[in-house]
C-alpha cells in the first residue's frame, strides 16, 4: 500500500443488516465509522445481539486513529464496547448518540472509551483524516452524514438518513452543505440502502402524529404504545396527543427510561411535568386517563413489551377494552416473534393496531427517490452502497443510472473486502 492510498474494508453491515461497521485506512493509518450488533437467534431460538466480526481490526489496534459513530441506534454503536476493550482510541460522536454509547458501555463494565462530543458541522482532525459531522434526519436525534477528507479525496457518508422536509425536531438533513462538497469533488459516497428496493420518497415522520391522535382519542380503555426506546420524535408526537386528551403517561423498560431522561436532558425530548407520572401514581387512576409507553419493540426476552404479553408485567396489566399501538417494525428475521407477541396481548383482549395497517409507522431510511437526490447532490465519482443485503447494495448501485450525472463507479463491497480508492479508478483488493 501506498502512502497515499486509501482503502474501504466494510466489516459489517454489507451484506447483512445491522452490525454495520466500515474501516476507512489511509496509508497504515486506520479511521472506524460506527460498531453495531444485530438481532440473530440463539442455540435456544431466543434472540441475541451479535456483533461483527473484527478480527482484521484487532489486528491492527494500535494503527487505529479513532472510531466516529454516525447516531445511537445499537446496529450502530451496540459493539463499541469491543472495539474499546482492544483500541484506546478516542471516539467522536453528537451528544445524544454518545450519550446511548456511554450507556451501553456501562453495561460491558467500567467505561474504557475516550468520548468526544461534536456539533453539527463541526470538524475534526484524527490523524490523517478530517472528519466533519453534517446533520441528516433519521429515526433518532443527533444523526450526522460524514464528510471525510483523506490523501485520495473526500468520502461521504450519508449515514442512515431520510430526507425529511418537515422533520418533528426542525433538524432538517443539510443538502447544502453536501451540495458544497459535491462541487469541491467527492471521490466516494457510502450511501444507505436500506429502502433501496422502496420506490417513492419516505414520507415524513409528522404524518404519524394524527394516526396516533386519533387512536388514542378513540380508546375506551388505557392504551399501551411501544417504539424502539431511542425514536424521540415518535414518543413527542405520542406524548403531545396524550397531553390533548387528557391522559397521564408512565414509561416502562430500562432502556425507554434512560432515552427518554437523556433526550430531556439535552432538550430534545419536552414532556410537561404532570403528564409523565410513576408506575404508584398511574395505578390508581382509572385507565380511560392512562397510558403506558414500553420497551421492546422487537419483543427482546424480558422486555416490557413480552413481559405485557405474558401477563407479568408488574407496572400494568392488559384489560378489556385497551388499546395497544405498536409504532414499529419488526427488524428483518424478527417478524414471526413480534406477531406472537401482539397476537399474545389481543388474546387478553386488547385491541392491537400495529405499523403496517394503521399508520403508526414511517421509516426512518430513504426511499429510492431519496437516494437519487442524495446522489445527485453529492455527485461522487464512485458510489459504494452500505447497511444492507447483497440485494439492498445492489438496488441502490443500479439507482445510480437515475441519476444526473451518474456516478461513473457503481460499486458492490461485501464484509471483509477492501476497495482501493486510486487515482485511476476504484478497484478491489485481491491478496
Amino acid at each position: 500500500m501506498t502512502a497515499q492510498q486509501v482503502t474501504l474494508t466494510p466489516l459489517g453491515g454489507s451484506g447483512e443488516f445491522g452490525t454495520n461497521c466500515m474501516a476507512i485506512t489511509a496509508g497504515d493509518r486506520i479511521l472506524v465509522i460506527d460498531a453495531g450488533t444485530k438481532l440473530a437467534a440463539g442455540a435456544d431460538s431466543q434472540m441475541v445481539r451479535v456483533g461483527p466480526d473484527l478480527s482484521w481490526l484487532r489486528a491492527r489496534r494500535e494503527r487505529i486513529e479513532g472510531v466516529v459513530l454516525t447516531h445511537g441506534h445499537d446496529d450502530h454503536v451496540g459493539a463499541l464496547a469491543e472495539i474499546c476493550a482492544f483500541a484506546s482510541a478516542p471516539v467522536w460522536g453528537s451528544p445524544f448518540t454518545l450519550g446511548l454509547a456511554d450507556r451501553r458501555l456501562r453495561e460491558s463494565g467500567p467505561p474504557q472509551a475516550r468520548l468526544r462530543t461534536v456539533r453539527d458541522r463541526q470538524r475534526v482532525e484524527i490523524g490523517p483524516f478530517g472528519v466533519e459531522f453534517v446533520p441528516v434526519t433519521h429515526s433518532i436525534p443527533g444523526t450526522t452524514a460524514l464528510v471525510i477528507t483523506t490523501p485520495a479525496g473526500t468520502i461521504v457518508h450519508s449515514a442512515d438518513f431520510k430526507l425529511d422536509a418537515d422533520p418533528v425536531d426542525g433538524r432538517l438533513t443539510d443538502l447544502a452543505r453536501l451540495r458544497a462538497a459535491g462541487d469541491a469533488g467527492v471521490r466516494a459516497l457510502l450511501v444507505d440502502s436500506s429502502n433501496a428496493m422502496v420506490p417513492g420518497r419516505t414520507p415524513s415522520e409528522r404524518t404519524v402524529g394524527p394516526a396516533i391522535a386519533r387512536l388514542i382519542a378513540g380508546a375506551p380503555g388505557a392504551v399501551f404504545l411501544c417504539s424502539f426506546a431511542s425514536h424521540i420524535h415518535r414518543i413527542q408526537q405520542a406524548a403531545d396527543a396524550l397531553s390533548r386528551s387528557g391522559r397521564r403517561l408512565s414509561l416502562i423498560g430500562s432502556r425507554l427510561v434512560e432515552a427518554a431522561d437523556l433526550a430531556a436532558a439535552l432538550g430534545l425530548l419536552r414532556i410537561a411535568p404532570d403528564l409523565r407520572v410513576s408506575a404508584r401514581a398511574a395505578a390508581a387512576l382509572p385507565r380511560s386517563r392512562m397510558a403506558w409507553f414500553l420497551s421492546g419493540s422487537q419483543a427482546e426476552p424480558g422486555s416490557a413489551l413480552v413481559r405485557l404479553g405474558a401477563g407479568v408485567l408488574p407496572e400494568a396489566r392488559v384489560h378489556p377494552g385497551d388499546r395497544l399501538l405498536y409504532l414499529g417494525r419488526p427488524i428483518p428475521g424478527n417478524e414471526q416473534t413480534v406477531v406472537r407477541v401482539l397476537g399474545e396481548i389481543a388474546r387478553q383482549g386488547a385491541d392491537v393496531h400495529a405499523s403496517a395497517d394503521a399508520g403508526l409507522h414511517v421509516s426512518g431510511h430513504g426511499a429510492q427517490q431519496d437516494l437519487v437526490e442524495m446522489i445527485d447532490v453529492v455527485r461522487p465519482r464512485a458510489l459504494v452502497p452500505v447497511h444492507g443485503t447483497r440485494a439492498h447494495l445492489e438496488a441502490a448501485a443500479a439507482l445510480a443510472g437515475r441519476a444526473q450525472p451518474p456516478p461513473p463507479e457503481a460499486i458492490v463491497l461485501l464484509d471483509g473486502e477492501r476497495l482501493a480508492l486510486a487515482p485511476e479508478g476504484a478497484k478491489k483488493i485481491v491478496d
